[in-house]
């Protein structure tokens, strides 16, 4: 079983081109006028625009939609808020927490949404459209969320032959990865899947902090399972972190850079959710 993605598109404050964008080993080109904040009551930061993003496509009435959410797991009502906003403004159907529709359905997971929500797309192994929210946000008082801009992107996910092959999506819990950190257990699993060394490794987005320790004690696990020189690229964006839309951002990446080019590494994809979620996901090309 393999994936195409027959539409995608991706909507980052300040982005100056989406084709140079979706080249992972290249900078992010972004504009300065990105930085310009405003005040906006929530959600509604993120509804309004989100609508003129997906005015941009038609949806099937029948296909599910998996929502790609902000990581909000610490915050019960604001996530029912968010869900209750994106009821008004679903393109096929009401969102409702678990089950709608009869498989919409919204992963709260920040960055590690994406795979997550490829897990269960896998299980249905029927198309799906993901759907990524997030938006940059420098401070929170009183309800009013002063943010450099939503961020979006959308990918139509259809199952077949030939395409981008999954041969492992797996993640854990992890509220505090020095307590428990599942990242060697991750790799360890995730080396045992793949039929060659990996070749590149698509770290999460950390923006300017260091990797944690733990990190470090996971990646032992691909000792002798990567090839002498791999290539490492580390999603981030110059002005502040957007997790939800990263994971699929990402994602998207990889596949336009597989489908357009002859290259066929395996691609190691983590990502990190801090104090939720840790996942990876090995990706190799079927021709």
């Amino acid at each position: 079983m393999a994936i195409t993605l027959t539409e995608f598109d991706i909507a980052l404050p300040g982005l100056e081109s989406t084709d140079a964008a979706l080249l992972l080993s290249e900078p992010m080109p972004v504009s300065e006028q990105s930085q310009q904040s405003e005040a906006m009551p929530w959600p509604i930061s993120l509804i309004a625009p989100l609508n003129q993003f997906l005015a941009r496509f038609e949806f099937d009435p029948e296909e599910p939609i998996f929502w790609l959410l902000p990581n909000l797991a610490y915050d019960e009502q604001r996530l029912n808020t968010l869900i209750s906003a994106l009821n008004e403004v679903a393109p096929n159907g009401r969102v409702q927490p678990g089950h709608s529709h009869p498989v919409n359905e919204f992963f709260a997971h920040g960055e590690s949404a994406l795979h997550c929500a490829l897990i269960k797309a896998m299980q249905l192994a029927k198309n799906v459209t993901f759907i990524a929210l997030d938006e940059q946000i420098l401070h929170l008082n009183e309800g009013v969320t002063h943010n450099n801009g939503a961020a979006f992107a959308l990918a139509r996910v259809k199952f077949g032959e030939m395409g981008l092959h999954v041969p492992f999506c797996h993640g854990e819990p992890c509220f505090d990865i020095e307590q428990h950190n599942p990242f060697p257990t991750l790799l360890s699993q995730a080396v045992k899947e793949v039929p060659a060394p990996i070749e590149h490794i698509v770290a999460p987005a950390l923006g300017e902090e260091p990797w944690p320790s733990a990190w470090l004690e996971g990646y032992l696990q691909l000792n002798g399972k990567v090839v002498e020189q791999p290539k490492v690229t580390q999603s981030e964006y110059v002005h502040g972190q957007l997790g939800a839309v990263f994971g699929l951002y990402s994602f998207i990446g990889i596949y336009n850079d597989y489908n357009s080019s002859m290259h066929r590494d395996i691609i190691l994809h983590l990502g990190s959710t801090p104090k939720l979620y840790q996942a990876a996901s090995v990706y190799q090309w079927i021709d």
